[in-house]
């Protein structure tokens, strides 16, 4: 696991966790369940790309009003998933660095 980042990141007044998962390489999005004080399992993205995650930028970089997450890997690799409402995240864009792109 690396890159743990906590947050409410479906505003719904709950804190989600964010992190990569190197096997199974995933990212997971789980959320904090305050009766056992656990996080339990909301989504997870498969990513053959996960070698390093470098952190999870949250904000509404898009400025449509949902909360859109970022995290790179270390080839160049770009991806955005998107709260779509609660316990609701889409992959919505995955792109790659320009310096990583072959001549």
């Amino acid at each position: 696991m690396n890159d743990f980042t906590v947050a409410d990141l479906d505003s719904d007044g709950v804190n989600e966790a964010i992190f990569g998962n190197f096997s199974p390489r995933e990212i997971w999005i789980t959320k904090f369940n305050e009766i056992d004080t656990t996080f339990d399992s909301i989504k997870v993205f498969p990513n053959p790309y996960i070698e390093d995650v470098a952190g999870f930028p949250i904000g509404d970089f898009d400025m449509d009003g949902k909360t859109d997450i970022v995290y790179a890997g270390a080839m160049g690799n770009i991806y955005l998933i998107e709260c779509e409402g609660i316990d609701d995240y889409q992959m919505n864009w995955t792109g790659i660095l320009a310096s990583q792109i072959p001549i």
